[in-house]
């Protein structure tokens, strides 16, 4: 192979290669999920992604002589995440890479430029953050990506190892078919009804709200994400701007009632987001929205048949009450009212126990497992040279 090079991403051209880089290597890969190239050009746009006014990142790409690019990756200081995890701590993500060498060459700019922040241990990937993209997937590699969902090659992990990373924990994706929904026996809930909680003797009721939402809905999802993660270390607060950015491409797609707020005693408790699977149309656009492809959309909305649960989050001092089993039971009316054929969820954290458990109660299974890789910056390094 050529001698290859790492440089910051600087102009237009670079921010194209950039982004057009996982296009290219996966493109005969139909596990891949491609996503907008113009909802990847505003991600990477300091003016409009909010994220990027929060932390500190440099981007780079990894070229040949001849200005092919082979890799890509991002290192992130983010202050929120080393309020709750240390100042030591960096980030890197959107890694990329079509050989080990090249991977090298990425890993290195990266661990170098975090060094110099005085960075001592590096985690990811986080793209950017660790309430975006998230995992290097380790197992279920023959399982198709589906929304908010990242796929990678069986040979990052070596790449990820050879460079001194090793697991720190591991996310797992969740899955369940109609035919083994209806095998776990779950039953409709009622709409909009009144639960009583058996453990607490006291009055949930359930509020299903419709896109668009009005800033009290975001205002109260925020709080209670917040909320929920904050024994999470690994997970930053979420503020509404940013909410607000990564919720936007999914917008259009909303369908009424399928989002939930839980009250008791006039106060949210928890909620929970569920939206159609884009994956298939994703796939069909593959990056670019053109006027033919426009025209099949209505066609291939309606033959969305997966729900993804992309959000629930609970107040912590509501856990163990019998709440799990009424999001679960939630999640089951939303499923059999819509008459969707599966149901995954994003990814759960593998520590979270309150999350598997609800989980389980929905009939779902793991079938996919990702990880989060560490590695400590040589004392040589971390110094600042």
């Amino acid at each position: 192979m050529a001698t290859l090079t790492a440089s910051t991403v600087r102009t237009e051209r670079d921010i194209e290669d950039f982004i057009d880089l996982p296009y290219r290597l996966y493109r005969n890969q139909p596990c891949w999920l491609p996503q907008l190239k113009s909802s990847e050009v505003r991600r990477f746009s300091k003016k409009e992604n909010p994220t990027l006014q929060i932390v500190d990142t440099e981007h780079f790409i990894v070229r040949d002589q001849t200005g092919h690019s082979h890799a890509r990756i991002c290192a992130t200081v983010d202050p929120h995440y080393q309020h709750k995890m240390g100042q030591h701590i960096g980030l890197f993500g959107f890694f990329e890479a079509d050989s080990e060498e090249a991977a090298k060459v990425a890993i290195d700019i990266a661990i170098d430029w975090l060094s110099r922040k005085g960075i001592q241990t590096v985690k990811g990937p986080f793209s950017h953050r660790s309430t975006e993209e998230t995992g290097l997937l380790i197992k279920g590699f023959e399982v198709p990506s589906r929304l908010l969902q990242s796929w990678n090659p069986p040979e990052y992990r070596r790449y990820m190892e050879n460079s001194g990373f090793v697991i720190d924990y591991t996310l797992s994706i969740w899955h369940s078919d109609r035919d083994r929904w209806l095998r776990f026996g779950q039953n409709s809930l009622a709409k909009k009804m009144a639960v009583m909680s058996s453990q607490t003797n006291e009055q949930i009721t359930i509020e299903y709200i419709s896109p668009p939402f009005v800033k009290k809905n975001y205002d109260d999802l925020v709080e209670i994400f917040n909320r929920s993660f904050v024994n999470n270390s690994d997970v930053v607060p979420l503020d509404i701007d940013t909410l607000m950015f990564q919720s936007r491409p999914l917008m259009p797609f909303l369908r009424p009632e399928h989002s939930v707020m839980f009250h008791q005693n006039g106060k949210v408790i928890a909620f929970l987001v569920t939206v159609p699977d884009l994956s298939d149309i994703l796939r069909m656009l593959n990056g670019r929205l053109g006027p033919i492809k426009l025209c099949k959309l209505p066609k291939k909305i309606k033959s969305i048949d997966t729900l993804n649960v992309a959000l629930i989050g609970a107040d912590p001092k509501h856990v163990g009450r019998g709440l799990g089993r009424i999001m679960a039971q939630t999640i089951s009316n939303i499923y059999n009212e819509f008459g969707y054929l599966q149901l995954e969820t994003t990814w759960i954290d593998d520590r979270n126990t309150q999350s598997k458990a609800v989980a389980r109660m929905s009939g779902l299974r793991p079938i996919k497992k990702l990880a989060i890789m560490s590695a400590e910056i040589p004392n040589t390094l971390s110094t600042g040279h």
